[in-house]
């Protein structure tokens, strides 16, 4: 699990990043969304435009990778069933990777 905060730094003319591995916090949240129902995500041809709040990086941009965490959870409890939501800054992770 990736814990910890980036680091970007200026040597001569080479740019780096890398991961300061300081067991920095996981962002977990619990919310509610009183209003919705596991069907109402499941049964349309297209993603709910709610479906982008169950995620709790969405917004975050990867240029802001060294101020925001890293991996995120967020457990959304729905009308009938819950939502669990995974986020992670694409600077340190892939889509081939997880």
């Amino acid at each position: 699990m990736v814990k910890g905060k980036m680091r970007n730094g200026v040597f001569g003319k080479t740019v780096s990043c890398s991961v300061i591995c300081n067991n920095a916090v996981v962002l977990f949240v619990h919310a509610r969304s009183e209003n919705t129902c596991v069907a109402d995500i499941l049964e349309p041809t297209y993603v709910p435009p709610i479906v982008d709040s169950f995620f709790a990086l969405t917004g975050v941009r990867s240029y802001e990778v060294t101020s925001k965490p890293l991996l995120a959870f967020q457990v959304t409890e729905l009308i009938d069933g819950i939502f669990i939501g995974c986020s992670f800054n694409h600077a340190v992770i892939d889509g081939k990777s997880v």
